[in-house]
């Protein structure tokens, strides 16, 4: 049904409508109603946007996360609202790649009204216990994806670390238990020499973001989707990166089932 639904969304031109049911319907149902609702039901064709494709192929190493990652919080959000929660715009299933030493991460915000949202990243030692780096970003709340690329005037994430970051909202800053919290992690790669030479022959956005999704390079490539599209919303090549990312992480969590 999902892929029905994104199918008869696409055909229309309201991005808002597309971004909204697919955060709601993909990424957030979970991987019970993934399997139901995908199980059965056609492919949905490639997103295209001026004859670009972009799709996500995860690594071929793709490593487990080394702690807790998705949401938690308040049922309804803070405002108590039945809908999508505050999510994570990165693989949960897999540690997300990246060649930036300061990449661009990416959420989703469901609240309407504005709440302060309180940044975090961390960077595992070698015994797996969590180190902060650096201050807590403060930033007000906007609806629907809110992006944040890590200051270039702070130390840059190093090559072969994995970090933690996470994203709070504030529902009421006198009982942090309500708070709405996010986590995902990201490791930083070399580039592959194929890929410098893609990327130097184009400045295009989304051509950009289609070699790095090819190349498995989610934080990358996420990040060049969202150049092109209008601000709070995913884009075509945005929703088409997160619809295999939702594809793949419900056959990987099919396939965990399947072990037990």
């Amino acid at each position: 049904m999902i892929i029905r639904i994104l199918w008869l969304l696409k055909q229309y031109s309201n991005k808002k409508l597309v971004t909204s049911c697919f955060l709601s319907l993909s990424l957030v149902l979970g991987p019970v109603a993934l399997a139901n609702d995908f199980e059965g039901e056609p492919s949905s064709p490639d997103i295209k946007t001026d004859g670009i494709v972009v799709r996500y192929n995860p690594p071929s190493d793709q490593k487990p996360p080394e702690g807790e990652t998705g949401n938690l919080g308040t049922r309804g959000g803070c405002e108590g609202i039945e809908g999508p929660p505050l999510t994570a715009l990165a693989p949960r299933t897999h540690i997300g790649e990246t060649v930036s030493t300061h990449p661009t991460l990416a959420w989703f915000v469901p609240e309407s009204k504005p709440f302060s949202i309180t940044f975090r990243l961390f960077e595992y030692a070698s015994d797996s216990t969590l180190q902060r780096l650096g201050d807590p970003i403060e930033l007000q709340s906007t609806p629907g994806v809110m992006k944040l690329p890590l200051p270039k005037n702070k130390p840059g994430l190093a090559m072969g670390k994995t970090y933690l970051w996470e994203v709070r909202i504030r529902c009421d800053v006198n009982s942090p238990s309500m708070d709405l919290v996010t986590k995902a992690e990201v490791e930083v790669v070399e580039i592959p020499e194929s890929l410098e030479s893609k990327l130097s022959s184009t400045n295009d956005s989304l051509q950009r973001a289609s070699a790095y999704g090819e190349a498995g390079l989610w934080y990358n490539a996420l990040s060049e989707a969202l150049v092109s599209a209008e601000d709070g919303k995913l884009g075509e090549g945005g929703s088409s990166l997160l619809e295999d990312l939702a594809k793949l992480e419900k056959r990987e969590n099919e396939f965990e089932g399947g072990l037990e």
